[in-house]
């Protein structure tokens, strides 16, 4: 509704549309991936290489593509093997499990969590402070270290496959 003689609207902005169904879109895939988390996902050696590789390409966009002349480029690719080596540190406790004869496996709390505040700060950061060259190396920063880390869950949770399939007689995919 507009007010007669003013610009004063009473109707939201397209923005805050846009913002809201973003949210919304972020919110679903924070609570998909902590709950498949938390209850186990099914395991599939593609399901366990998709992350650390999507990662991987989105890190190289947003610091090669995104900002290829910025100055952040070679502290934000320090992350990478700081992240990796707290994966291969904290993903060891992932742990695979039967159910109706199906394979699961549950990811590590702790990488779990980082992910997920991780993925709400570049979201936050990017929405408030899009243009802020600060900001975007922390989002940059995030990105390679988050990287890193789950690389490293892989890397355990292939490795304790091959434990669990030995010890259990199972084919897994």
């Amino acid at each position: 509704m507009v007010f007669p003689y003013s610009s004063v609207s009473s109707s939201p902005s397209p923005s805050f549309y846009s913002y809201l169904i973003l949210l919304v879109i972020i919110a679903l895939i924070a609570f998909r991936r902590v709950s498949r988390g938390v209850n186990g996902t099914q395991f599939r050696k593609s399901r366990v290489l998709r992350g650390p590789v999507m990662y991987s390409i989105l890190t190289v966009i947003f610091i090669f593509v995104l900002s290829p002349f910025n100055y952040d480029i070679y502290a934000t690719i320090l992350f990478l093997p700081i992240g990796l080596l707290f994966g291969m540190r904290f993903g060891g406790s992932v742990s695979f499990f039967k159910r109706d004869n199906i394979v699961f496996y549950k990811r590590n709390q702790v990488i779990l969590a980082f992910w997920l505040l991780s993925f709400m700060a570049r979201i936050v950061l990017e929405i408030l402070y899009p243009n802020i060259i600060f900001a975007e190396m922390i989002v940059d920063a995030l990105l390679a270290l988050t990287s890193g880390l789950i690389t490293g869950e892989a890397a355990h949770i292939l490795n304790k496959e091959k434990i669990f399939a030995t010890e259990n007689s199972v084919q897994l995919t």
